[in-house]
């Protein structure tokens, strides 16, 4: 697999290592997408959300929730495999996907 290019390629996760890279691809993807949003926005462009459904931490964290509660806890049993031993691309793909999570 190798070490993640971008904020999108939580499947090359492996090692604890990689899971950094990924946080910090992520950290660094929203920083842009933020950059992006105010100037299309200045612009008269674009009045919405980029890439990220959720303005703040705050706001990505309970989308986060409502993502892994829909997934894992009412979604019965169909992906509960994925979490029945956590991996730290199971993390990685947490964090990747949530964050277009509405």
């Amino acid at each position: 697999m190798g070490v993640p290019d971008d904020a999108d390629d939580w499947a090359a996760v492996e090692t604890f290592e990689d899971f950094v890279q990924l946080v910090q691809l992520l950290a660094a993807d929203y920083a842009e997408d933020e950059r992006e949003v105010a100037l299309l926005t200045e612009q008269g462009v674009l009045a919405a959300e980029g890439r990220w459904a959720q303005g703040t931490p705050g706001a990505w964290l309970e989308a986060m929730g409502a993502w892994l509660g829909a997934r894992y806890l009412d979604g019965g049993d169909a992906h509960r495999g994925e979490v029945a031993s956590p991996s730290w691309r199971t993390f990685a793909f947490i964090l990747s996907v949530s964050r277009g999570y509405e």
